[in-house]
């Protein structure tokens, strides 16, 4: 008896710092690009009635930003500006997450002086612009110097932050293989977790291994349900 709770307690410390270094690594490897990097710099408005329009933003007080912001249970609407530097810039998709924002507009300007709209979000259809990338709401850009600032209205229900990335558009790719990559080998320890709880511990007669079956096991039933209805969403 001794011996196998020796055991279950070891398997229980070995399979959570696993876990604990695979999140981690996924965390320190898929960090968000931010603004300054491409020179590109965000601002954000707080819009509590959720009514003005982008042309009210051309005399808002915006605040500077880094690469996240926001969150909570809010109805009212952000507005993010995103102004371009002088530099050159190579095509660029510009990225939201948490896959459980409501809506979000983006408003590109027109070498004509008006806008181009596009969205995308969890209660939008969206546009053909719109991008699927791995686990971001994503739309391509294609920055010009001097260009006048893009505007993203953004409304969400989540008590989460809004987090905006911007990569290159020819490494996207790249960067969704990695981060796809990094989350199989998470799932893939949760799997390993759950197989050797049931093989050699007592899941049922033991409290501790019960609650930590239950943890891997909501835990991949949460991730794959988010998933399905991320799916969902893209194809409607």
């Amino acid at each position: 008896m001794q011996r196998c709770a020796a055991t279950g307690q070891r398997l229980w410390r070995g399979t959570v710092v696993a876990m604990v270094l695979g999140v981690l690594a996924l965390t320190c490897q898929a960090g968000t690009l931010r603004a300054q990097d491409f020179d590109l710099s965000f601002a954000v408005y707080f819009d509590p009635s959720g009514s003005l329009g982008v042309d009210d933003m051309v005399q808002a007080e915006f605040v500077p930003v880094t690469s996240s912001f926001g969150g909570g249970f809010t109805d009212a609407a952000y507005w993010l500006r995103v102004s371009v530097g002088a530099g050159d810039l190579p095509p660029l998709r510009l990225r939201f997450r948490p896959s459980t924002i409501d809506s979000i507009t983006l408003f590109s300007p027109l070498p004509d002086g008006g806008k181009k709209l596009s969205q995308a979000g969890e209660l939008m259809q969206r546009s053909a612009d719109a991008t699927d990338d791995f686990g971001w709401y994503a739309f391509a850009i294609d920055p010009f110097r001097g260009q006048t600032p893009y505007y993203v209205r953004i409304t969400t229900a989540s008590p989460g932050a809004i987090q905006v990335s911007v990569v290159e558009q020819d490494l996207s790719s790249r960067e969704d293989l990695r981060s796809a990559a990094w989350t199989s080998a998470v799932l893939a320890l949760q799997f390993l977790a759950i197989v050797l709880v049931l093989s050699r511990l007592d899941p049922f007669g033991n409290l501790l291994d019960f609650m930590f079956l239950a943890m891997q096991t909501s835990f991949l039933v949460f991730f794959f349900s988010g998933s399905a209805a991320m799916a969902a969403l893209h194809s409607d």
